[in-house]
């Protein structure tokens, strides 16, 4: 513990040097607002890192983000918006508070227990449902993740189909007004339909237990592999033999 402390203090310390007169013109000219989108960005680097399994690159990409972290922070804190020892000390008053069973007399003696007990206590808060009547769920996260868990709630609250065979339906229903509208070439109704479709899909991996975000991951890399094999045996570009290229998909594919 004293060597993460010490550690975190120099890092401080650091991006205080970084941010402080005679720093650095670039971070100094960050804001809250400007810094924000690079915790994104990091957090998303340091899961890649995770899925990939490189433990090299994990430990640089929590670095990143520790470090996107205290310029937010002490960036923060020279707006007077922001400060670190409010913002550590507010989450570790919020973990005690929900942790009952660890820092109180309540027992919980499983997972399931402890899931319960903590949407209790943000419910005793007032912190989980809006005006619809859904959990604050926070708008900025990636779409397909903010669909499944809106899927999700609305299905604990009685909202939803009763075997899969609805969803799949849905998606059905959903993908044939998006062609209606592709066919009028209406493109705000194809815009909102394509939303529709993608909502609908999502409901679909909610009902299979599959994560929408993976899937759609895992998808992309077999896109990238397989058009690997296509750019190393065919010419790409402008006037490109889009029947030699189909092929050479077809032939990949079915390497697979």
């Amino acid at each position: 513990m004293a060597d993460d402390d010490e550690a975190l203090a120099r890092l401080r310390r650091t991006v205080a040097e970084l941010l402080g007169p005679g720093g650095c013109p670039w971070d100094r000219a960050q804001t809250v607002e400007t810094l924000a989108p690079y915790v994104v960005e990091e957090a998303w680097e340091l899961l890649d890192a995770v899925r990939r399994g490189d433990g090299g690159a994990i430990v640089e990409e929590f670095g990143d983000t520790l470090m996107v972290l205290f310029l937010l922070g002490l960036a923060g804190r020279e707006a007077q918006r922001l400060s670190l020892a409010q913002a550590a000390d507010g989450v570790r008053e919020k973990l005690v508070r929900r942790h009952p069973h660890v820092f109180g007399g309540a027992h919980c003696a499983t997972s399931e227990d402890v899931k319960e007990n903590w949407d209790r206590i943000k419910r005793a808060e007032g912190k989980t449902a809006l005006a619809d009547g859904l959990p604050a769920v926070p708008a900025g996260l990636p779409a397909l993740v903010l669909a499944l868990k809106l899927g999700r709630a609305a299905s604990k609250l009685g909202f939803d189909w009763r075997d899969r065979g609805g969803p799949l339906a849905k998606v059905t229903e959903e993908w044939q007004e998006l062609r209606d509208a592709v066919a009028a070439g209406d493109a705000g109704a194809t815009a909102h339909e394509v939303g529709d479709l993608l909502f609908a899909i999502v409901n679909v991996c909610r009902w299979t237990d599959v994560d929408p975000e993976e899937a759609l991951r895992a998808a992309c890399a077999r896109f990238r592999r397989r058009f690997g094999k296509v750019a190393a045996g065919c010419a790409l570009g402008p006037g490109a033999d889009l029947g030699a290229l189909q092929r050479a998909w077809d032939k990949a594919k079915k390497e697979e």
